[in-house]
């Protein structure tokens, strides 16, 4: 165990140059032994690279904890800089600070922390990525970047197992996010709503079966409004939506069973546009339609959609939606993108329900699509399909025009078992460029999640 010793501040290791060319020591292993001691010595000194007052101090923190090491026998004294540097070399997950790989034209690789990942350029004749990940020792290992801008649909973790335990599912349907670091899934065989942590750290579950107030049916679509912290599910085969705040609690619900006006058969996605006030969007499974209310007390606002192959129409299976703009973070006229599961398209609407767009049809190609459940969208950049039937992830401007896709059928990392909902958590200070997807792997009881830069 690394020794608590006195800090000393060590003024050339946070004057280390710009750039920084690695070179291996000789035991990789106790490298990351010592990272990790290190590490966890200054953050009981809160002196972590987070929480430290200066970089200096964390740096010349982890430099003691080096020290104590060697002295111990437990680092070889040629891995003492390689240590040191790792920690020199880190954004500390500064707003907007990124880690930036350099490969040069005779290939050799270097690192540097950036201000921006639009600072990362790529010296003449190379190449350049930018990373998530925090150190250079991390970021730029190996013959590729970690995660890299360049790798839209990035796996990075991944959770959940089958069974009736907490943070199990027993086919997770949707997914989605509140912007303040907590996911929300629907668990459609256990008939209840689980709330996680953006890691995956269990927090609280709330439902039973049932048709009373906070019992559930098979819950479907479910969305966060942000400003309010309220929680909207659609309870599928009850035909209804029920409303919670953020920790469960039951406050409102409507809909009943049938064709009418705020009526449903099998309402499925949810979605919630930025105005004030806000409207909640339904899709309106069998009836092949959306519908929508006020998120305050569940007003039926207006209805579009009927059943056909036709522009504005849908099959009898219209499954996820996503709604971006309204407000004056935005732009003030919402856009709604829905998936049209029968049909195997996505169609764009106005707040008013008029068509605007289509794209997709039935295959296995790039854009082509296959059953597509979940969609999110990032404004005004990326538009994220759960091609289910194809068990992938397919990306589109908001155009419609491809991007790119990941996944493949299996349960490993990165691979589907029928893909659900999707949610994202946008860019932000703290994330740069960064957007987090997190998708609801059915039939593999799990929740995925992705880091996704630029898309090609």
């Amino acid at each position: 165990m690394l020794a608590l010793g006195r800090v000393v501040v060590a003024a050339g290791l946070v004057a280390l140059g710009p750039q920084y060319t690695f070179a291996a020591c000789t035991d990789a292993a106790a490298v990351v032994t010592t990272r990790a001691a290190a590490e966890a010595a200054c953050a009981q000194m809160w002196m972590a690279c987070e929480t430290a007052s200066t970089h200096g101090r964390y740096v010349s923190c982890i430099a003691d904890q080096v020290k104590a090491a060697v002295k111990a026998g437990t680092l070889p004294k040629d891995c003492k800089g390689t240590v040191v540097r790792c920690a020199a070399r880190s954004t500390c997950r500064r707003p907007g600070f990124v880690t930036c790989c350099r490969t040069d034209r005779h290939g050799k690789r270097s690192c540097a922390i950036k201000r921006t990942a639009a600072r990362c350029v790529a010296p003449k004749g190379g190449s350049a990525c930018v990373s998530v990940l925090e150190s250079c020792c991390d970021a730029c290992a190996g013959d590729q970047c970690t995660t890299s801008t360049l790798a839209c649909g990035t796996f990075v973790t991944m959770w959940g197992s089958r069974g009736a335990g907490a943070g199990q599912f027993q086919q997770p349907g949707w997914v989605a996010t509140d912007g303040a670091g907590h996911v929300y899934v629907t668990d459609r065989g256990n008939n209840r709503v689980q709330k996680f942590d953006e890691v995956g750290n269990f927090i609280t579950a709330w439902g039973t079966p049932g048709s009373g107030d906070g019992q559930f049916s098979g819950p479907a679509g479910i969305a966060v409004d942000r400003e309010r912290s309220w929680v909207y599910v659609a309870d599928q085969l009850n035909d209804d939506v029920q409303k919670f705040d953020s920790d469960g609690n039951f406050l409102l619900r409507w809909g009943t069973t049938g064709t009418g006006d705020g009526q449903f058969i099998r309402p499925s996605g949810v979605a919630i546009d930025l105005n004030f006030p806000a409207y909640v969007y339904v899709t309106d499974y069998t009836n092949s339609r959306v519908e929508t209310f006020s998120n305050g007390n569940g007003v039926f606002g207006s209805k579009w959609g009927s059943f056909g192959t036709g522009d504005g129409q849908f099959g009898n299976e219209v499954a996820g939606i996503a709604v971006v703009g309204g407000g004056a973070r935005a732009s003030p006229f919402p856009v709604a993108y829905v998936t049209d599961q029968a049909n195997s398209r996505v169609e764009v609407f106005t707040e008013t329900g008029l068509f605007f767009l289509k794209w997709g049809s039935p295959g296995q190609g790039a854009g082509q699509l296959n059953g597509p459940t979940g969609i999110a969208v990032v404004n005004p950049a990326a538009v994220f399909v759960a091609d289910s039937g194809n068990d992938r992830i397919v990306v589109f401007d908001e155009g419609g025009n491809f991007l790119t896709m990941w996944g493949n059928a299996g349960a490993g990392p990165g691979q589907f078992a029928a893909p659900g909902g999707l949610a994202v958590t946008p860019p932000s200070a703290s994330t740069s460029w960064i957007t987090y997807v997190y998708v609801a792997d059915q039939n593999n009881n799990r929740i995925q999640k992705f880091a996704v830069g630029p898309c090609p």
